[in-house]
């Protein structure tokens, strides 16, 4: 996937965004503190820079993946050659609101308050 490129499923029914992927190279899209309505999975493929998730700094380098619910406050700065994926999911394209037991989001990727909020990706 190269920058520029953006892949986007739209709800019918609504016209809201059920999906999203696109790759970035450098932290435009992320330079103020943001509230989305959906689910959001970002991806450093390369570089490092800092991510703010909850008021709170973290290191964000290349391999690092950070996984943010609706409405969690999160911004990227200090970006230095970067490249990489978000991925958005609105709750109802994963069916999540209709199957809260069986999904159980308080876990590895979303909500897990006794770690940090990102973890490494390996080759």
């Amino acid at each position: 996937m190269t920058p520029n490129n953006t892949y986007t499923l739209v709800d019918p029914n609504n016209g809201n965004l059920a999906f999203r992927i696109f790759a970035f190279e450098d932290n435009s899209h992320f330079d103020h503190i943001q509230r989305l309505n959906y689910y959001s999975i970002i991806w450093m493929k390369q570089g490092i820079g800092k991510v703010k998730v909850d008021f709170s700094d973290y290191d964000f380098v290349e391999g690092n993946m950070v996984a943010l619910t609706p409405y969690q406050p999160f911004m990227l700065f200090d970006f230095k050659g970067n490249e990489g994926i978000v991925l958005n999911f609105h709750a109802d394209f994963f069916c999540i609101y209709n199957h809260q037991i069986e999904v159980a989001c308080n876990g590895v990727l979303f909500n897990n308050i006794y770690e940090q909020p990102y973890f490494q990706v390996d080759n």
